[in-house]
């Protein structure tokens, strides 16, 4: 009987150092990927703020078009005829251009 119970207790103690083995790889493995979570949380953190930063510069640009747009609707309403001119010589000149860089 001493035996049997030897060998129970023998099992016992091998099974409890297996377990406590497990336990220490998981709290290793647990310990790893609380790290990595940390630095994914402190790269969401820095990427949120550069959106946010950057939506705010995309706010500020937004407003300075719609100054901008609503200053050259309200002054180019009727294209003057002086401005259809500029852009005629200017075509010309380029064309002008282009034909002396063919040659």
């Amino acid at each position: 009987m001493t035996d049997s119970i030897q060998s129970i207790i023998s099992q016992i103690s091998h099974k409890a150092k297996g377990l406590h083995n497990l336990l220490v790889a998981e709290r290793e493995t647990n310990a790893v990927l609380s790290s990595k979570n940390q630095s994914l949380q402190t790269d969401l953190d820095q990427k949120s703020a550069q959106i946010e930063e950057l939506e705010n510069k995309m706010k500020v640009q937004e407003e300075r078009l719609m100054v901008m747009t609503e200053q050259d609707s309200g002054s180019a309403v009727i294209p003057s005829l002086g401005r259809s001119q500029e852009i005629d010589e200017l075509v010309k000149e380029i064309e002008y251009c282009i034909s002396q860089l063919r040659k």
